[in-house]
């Protein structure tokens, strides 16, 4: 059975589709960065990439650009209602759009989402394709980038 998203062609189809994942990535973002917030705080469960990868993996791939701009906004919006800068608040925009952006595609490629409950190896597999490799190179970008805005050591920051 095809998805309906997949099929999807009307543009008021698509601003409601891309309006519901930005609500919901800032709906996802809002308690985490409160979090981050607190003394000791570090965003260590960033739920709202993986709502965008979920959202992504349902739709063709020439359909994303809508979706990512509306992540995008949300990122943006989160960041800077919570005081972050507009530089630092673009740049973990960008870490987490890659992060979504390659969870997602990742396992389109793979082709194992039909196949997650078949056996443990399959599990393992889109496991890896989409938390392991994504998120490390989420992490990867963001540490970096906190380092480049002098707030830490970079295998401190990633390790948070």
């Amino acid at each position: 059975m095809t998805s309906p998203l997949k099929t999807y062609a009307s543009w008021p189809q698509r601003l409601q589709h891309a309006g519901l994942l930005g609500l919901a990535f800032f709906a996802c973002a809002m308690p985490i960065l409160y979090l981050t917030k607190q003394p000791g705080g570090l965003a260590s469960l960033w739920v709202a990439n993986a709502v965008a990868c979920a959202f992504l993996i349902e739709l063709p791939r020439k359909h994303w650009w809508l979706p990512l701009c509306a992540m995008a906004i949300a990122n943006l919006s989160a960041g800077m209602l919570f005081g972050d800068p507009l530089q630092l608040s673009l740049y973990f925009c960008l870490a987490n759009l890659i992060e979504s952006i390659l969870a997602a595609w990742l396992l389109q490629q793979s082709k194992l989402l039909q196949q997650f409950n078949a056996s443990p190896q399959k599990l393992l597999k889109i496991l890896a394709f989409a938390c392991i490799g994504p998120v490390a190179a989420g992490a990867s970008i963001g540490a970096w980038g906190l380092q480049s805005f002098g707030l830490g050591d970079y295998w401190e920051l990633w390790m948070l």
